[in-house]
């Protein structure tokens, strides 16, 4: 019923752009994960239950961006649908958005290393594995630093370049594997961080619609410890504006910025800085459902993690 009367207030669209919508999520709810649906794009999806464009550029595109962190065109159907069906098809806690009020380390980072660090577990830090080698019933794992350990299992939570990296270094370890990383590649994105004096914007969060920008976030209502008139704009799936000089980002973000606030017109930052997460996430393409290897390697002692492996 949240889902409902959340369709219902959503202004900007119309009964037909609605009707669609929900056939849409009714095809969620009893499709699941269906296989099929990963040989189909988003764009396919939309297309095929009749969305409307108006319900694609305000509804779908900023939910699937977001969320996906692809393109429509490019991302895959299945992985969209298991979307819908978690978020916004449960529970009216699962839709929730939630805001951290300190930067991610804090958030998961610190944690972590307290957690280990308390269970007696070493940390190395600035350290890149190069090679994992088999050693009768154990493992030995060789770094750029000249370091080398020994372990009976290892967890392998990196990227898929990066793991391919590292198993075309370590002779048969994981021959199968290592000849599927090629199909899998990533999406960044972009974000721009604005610093303005005497600018509070109106609200803590907000996605833009027809706007090479996606997302405008208010860091100093956000972040507990944040200072006055920070804005970040985000960018997912950034593929096009990746490629484009800080100068270039610079320029389109702040134009954006007075199209929607049409008072910093004229007005000019006194601190910019452009992140550009070229790896952020593994690009979620149609078809790769087949290829995503789950937690238990082939090679006992060895197990996977990361957004790429099949979580589901």
């Amino acid at each position: 019923l949240h889902l409902a009367w959340g369709l219902l207030r959503y202004r900007g669209l119309n009964f037909r752009d609605k009707r669609g919508m929900a056939r849409l999520m009714s095809l969620a709810k009893k499709s699941g994960g269906a296989s099929a649906l990963d040989a189909q794009s988003i764009q396919e999806l939309l297309r095929q239950t009749g969305q409307t464009d108006a319900a694609i550029r305000k509804f779908w595109e900023p939910l699937a961006l977001a969320t996906v962190n692809e393109s429509l065109d490019l991302a895959s159907a299945r992985l969209f649908v298991e979307v819908l069906r978690r978020a916004l098809l449960s529970s009216k806690a699962d839709s929730r958005l939630v805001l951290s009020k300190v930067g991610l380390s804090e958030l998961y980072a610190n944690p972590a290393q307290r957690y280990f660090e308390e269970a007696g577990v070493p940390i190395h830090f600035n350290s890149q594995i190069l090679a994992i080698r088999r050693e009768g019933p154990t493992f030995r794992v060789e770094t750029n630093r000249g370091e080398s350990f020994s372990s009976d299992k290892i967890l392998l939570a990196i990227p898929p370049n990066a793991a391919a990296k590292v198993l075309r270094e370590s002779g048969d370890a994981l021959p199968a594997l290592l000849a599927e990383l090629h199909r899998f590649g990533s999406a960044p994105i972009v974000s721009i961080n604005l610093w303005y004096e005497n600018f509070r914007p109106r609200h803590r969060m907000l996605g833009l619609v027809d706007s090479p920008i996606h997302w405008v976030f208010d860091k100093s209502k956000i972040l507990s410890a944040e200072k006055p008139q920070h804005v970040t704009l985000v960018v997912s799936g950034a593929h096009a504006l990746a490629g484009e000089s800080k100068e270039k980002l610079l320029a389109i973000a702040q134009g954006e910025l007075q199209k929607f606030y049409p008072e910093l017109k004229g007005r000019q930052p006194h601190h910019a800085q452009v992140v550009k997460e070229l790896e952020a996430t593994f690009s979620a393409r149609k078809g790769l459902a087949p290829y995503r290897p789950g937690p238990r390697s082939q090679e006992p002692g060895i197990f996977l993690a990361g957004d790429w492996t099949d979580t589901g």
